[in-house]
């Protein structure tokens, strides 16, 4: 029962995304918002933090906020390797790529524990168990032949 309700739990926190619901747009909104007051920009002017704004939110439509947010602050800690320029905001689709890292790794923990909930439990069988399941299938191969 606790594996069912962590899975369930993990579910509900993958659908936190700015296309489910209005809060969650707000926080990754909020997210975006600060990173582009932190971070210059390699554009400049009124129209390009517009354009650059729907261009992040059209990106991370379908992302976790809370993804967007542990991708952001990796990036402020210069985690996510040397091929990035960490002095500069990242492109929204790097940051979508950040994020979806994230992301990735809580759906890989609910995929494991989906397959333990479907994993059958291993049987223990006795020597002599064995030695009649082996007698038994060697029958059945010198019928077949």
């Amino acid at each position: 029962m606790l594996i069912e309700q962590h899975v369930k739990d993990l579910s509900s926190i993958l659908a936190m995304t700015p296309c489910e619901d209005d809060i969650h747009g707000e926080l990754t909104l909020t997210t975006v918002t600060k990173m582009t007051l932190v971070l210059p920009s390699r554009e400049a002017g009124d129209l390009a933090t517009e354009a650059k704004g729907e261009a992040y939110m059209a990106a991370l439509e379908d992302v976790p906020s809370w993804a967007v947010q542990e991708a952001m602050r990796k990036w402020h800690r210069a985690e996510y390797g040397t091929k990035h320029d960490y002095k500069w905001q990242p492109a929204p689709a790097t940051l979508r790529e950040l994020s979806m890292i994230e992301t990735y790794r809580v759906m890989g923990i609910r995929r494991k524990l989906n397959d333990l909930l479907l994993a059958e439990p291993l049987i223990e069988r006795t020597a002599e168990e064995e030695g009649a399941m082996k007698n038994r299938l060697a029958g059945l191969l010198k019928m077949r032949s």
